[in-house]
């Protein structure tokens, strides 16, 4: 079930960037929650970690639904509180809540995790996007600025992290 699901992955962003009708991608949507859902029930074991977050992450970045999300993740960081990849999408699940101060936090705890571990800030051009609109929504322009060009340096172009980048600073543009 596994690799069904990372194959419905693979097809639905294809779908996306395709700019498929919403009736074309909306089975293959289903079909891919069902997998990551098969995939947790049949792993070893109580903790399914990667099936969990990949779970969560079908949630908060493909439906924008923070709800799951913040509890399935807030599961997870409990057995590591340290997983950056796991931070950045319940930072992300707290912005989208309306709790920008909150992922401001998470974030910054990331970042100090990789700083402690010698890699010295987060490192995708979607986590920095990702960062960039927290500070914005909490009104630290200028840092978000900053976030926000850097991530789009480097994100894929037509991705959904590019639209909010892009967003984000339009966003910031409208209000100077």
């Amino acid at each position: 079930e596994k690799d069904k699901a990372a194959f419905y992955a693979q097809i639905f962003d294809a779908l996306r960037r395709a700019d498929a009708p919403q009736a074309e991608r909306e089975p293959v949507l289903a079909e891919w929650r069902r997998s990551l859902e098969a995939a947790i029930a049949a792993a070893p074991g109580p903790h399914a970690f990667q099936e969990r977050a990949a779970l969560a992450s079908y949630w908060v970045e493909i439906l924008d639904d923070p709800e799951p999300a913040a509890a399935e993740l807030d599961w997870l960081l409990r057995y590591d509180p340290n997983n950056v990849s796991w931070l950045v999408l319940r930072a992300r699940a707290a912005r989208l809540r309306g709790e920008p101060q909150r992922a401001v936090e998470i974030l910054d705890q990331a970042i100090e995790h990789r700083r402690r571990s010698g890699t010295g800030r987060i490192i995708s051009a979607t986590e920095r996007i990702e960062y960039g609109l927290a500070l914005l929504a909490v009104g630290r322009r200028d840092e978000a600025l900053a976030a926000l060009n850097e991530g789009l340096a480097d994100v894929p172009e037509g991705s959904k992290a590019e639209a909010e980048g892009r967003a984000g600073l339009a966003a910031i543009k409208g209000d100077r």
